[in-house]
């Protein structure tokens, strides 16, 4: 058989990879429905009936997409209620912003969401989730913004934190932790709230010489052995 000539060989390179790219963003994307499905059949059953197939998964509600990916899920106020399941959250791998404020969800933050590696933002305040911060949680080195305020987490605040060194706000408030304020050394940190808590102890020295524009966000309404 005579070999095919330059360009024809280049051309069937190129249609070969316009027929496999494409494919793999869809399979991308399909885990990224699976897993919302998932999300809605768990919490959301009769919060979100328009995440079906007749609708594509980049135009549901509260949902962002780039290059094929889902990046953005934001529900605040949605109606979820109930436990987030366990491996259904890890599965939206690009996702760089989660909000799930605002609603009735209970139970622990699953360890699966370690694998959201790209994730920048995520706001799950004023809901009702309990138990300790998970590990998990501080796997999550590209974050700027946490605010699980206004739940019914425990234990103490670990200075595991500092894993999170990208931090430019970690709000605390409004929940059942105990003990000391770890040293925390954070250095893009901005906005620290843990007021309404059961912490004792002093205010780590770190904390105390951050801006006092960064101050005037936090109320601290625990008991302190000293203060400022």
């Amino acid at each position: 058989m005579a070999a095919m000539p330059g360009p024809a060989r280049l051309a069937l390179a190129v249609l070969v990879l316009a027929s496999v790219l494409p494919a793999y963003r869809s399979d991308d994307l399909n885990t990224d429905a699976q897993a919302l499905e998932a999300l809605r059949k768990a919490v959301g059953r009769s919060a979100l009936p328009a995440w079906n197939s007749s609708t594509q998964t980049c135009q549901w509600q509260g949902v962002a997409c780039e290059n094929g990916r889902v990046v953005e899920l934001r529900l605040p106020g949605a109606g979820l209620m109930g436990a987030l399941p366990s491996g259904v959250l890890g599965n939206l791998t690009a996702l760089r912003t989660l909000s799930l404020r605002w609603n009735a969800l209970t139970g622990p933050i699953p360890d699966d969401v370690s694998r959201m590696t790209e994730l920048r933002a995520m706001y799950f305040q004023h809901n009702a989730f309990s138990g300790e911060v998970p590990a998990a949680l501080y796997a999550l080195k590209n974050l700027v913004r946490l605010n699980i305020g206004q739940n019914k987490f425990s234990g103490e605040i670990s200075p595991d934190f500092n894993k999170l060194n990208r931090l430019g706000s970690l709000i605390l408030d409004s929940n059942d932790f105990s003990g000391e304020i770890p040293k925390l050394d954070l250095p893009t940190l901005e906005q620290f709230n843990v007021s309404y808590n059961k912490l004792n102890g002093s205010i780590p020295r770190k904390l105390r010489k951050m801006p006092k524009d960064s101050w005037a966000l936090i109320l601290f309404y625990s008991t302190y052995q000293s203060l400022l």
